[in-house]
């Protein structure tokens, strides 16, 4: 699946996939919606980058990691689906201009743990991310809204 043009709006990566490597998927305006099957556990940096089209995302239980910027510049990139047990490297979502909401399987704390390591600090979004907890939901406020 690295670095070859995907030709279909929705794509699906088997439960066979354990990782998506460094690139494999930057820069591909077809690509609106991704479906992960369990079984993907690791996404490099910058996989998804630069994906003009990508407007959501879940992630499977199984993944563990999401390194740096691997989804970085998705500008139209809007909901966001995490477990609670998937780290969070920093500036996944840099860029993302549309993000506005965050849908997180665990609980708030856990979040404020997750949050720590700087994974929405350049979102630079028009608009305050709303993220969803297990137990709470509450509002983000981004960088270019606070003064």
């Amino acid at each position: 699946y690295m670095n070859r043009v995907i030709e279909k709006r929705k794509f699906t990566i088997p439960a066979s996939i354990r990782l998506i490597g460094h690139h494999a998927f930057v820069n591909n305006p077809m690509l609106h919606e991704i479906v992960f099957e369990e079984g993907v556990d690791l996404i490099e940096r910058n996989a998804f980058a630069d994906n003009c089209s990508l407007t959501e995302i879940h992630f499977p239980k199984s993944l563990t990691i999401v390194h740096q910027r691997a989804f970085a510049n998705c500008g139209r990139l809007t909901n966001v689906y995490i477990d609670e047990n998937t780290q969070l490297l920093d500036g996944v979502f840099d860029d993302c201009v549309s993000l506005s909401n965050i849908y997180f399987s665990g609980t708030l704390d856990q979040w404020n743990f997750l949050l720590n390591n700087r994974c929405l600090y350049h979102v630079n979004n028009r608009s305050n991310i709303e993220i969803h907890c297990s137990d709470h939901t509450f509002v983000r406020r981004t960088e270019s809204n606070e003064t």
